[in-house]
């Protein structure tokens, strides 16, 4: 089951980008991630994208409304985090 989500990074530059989506790669692999982990950030043409896939092997009954909510609840933290960015270059 694939999931790809794009997140408008506004004016950053592509350096800027690059080290935003390994930052936030780190952080799924370090911290707590904002879904499921099983997926990478990237840059490109202006956006974080995120790119995830879930093998079969893990679906369940019942994992289509948490990966649903899983990619809102990522969506939410990208928004503000995206926010905060723009507002540190003021």
């Amino acid at each position: 089951m694939p999931e790809r989500r794009q997140f408008r990074a506004g004016d950053l530059s592509e350096e800027e980008g690059i080290r935003l989506a390994l930052s936030l790669n780190t952080d799924e692999l370090t911290k707590s991630p904002a879904g499921y982990g099983f997926g990478s950030y990237c840059y490109h043409e202006g956006c974080i994208h995120f790119t995830c896939f879930l093998p079969n092997a893990v679906h369940r009954q019942g994992l289509l409304p948490n990966f649903y909510y899983a990619g809102a609840s990522r969506a939410c933290h990208m928004s503000k985090l995206l926010k905060d960015v723009h507002r540190e270059d003021m």
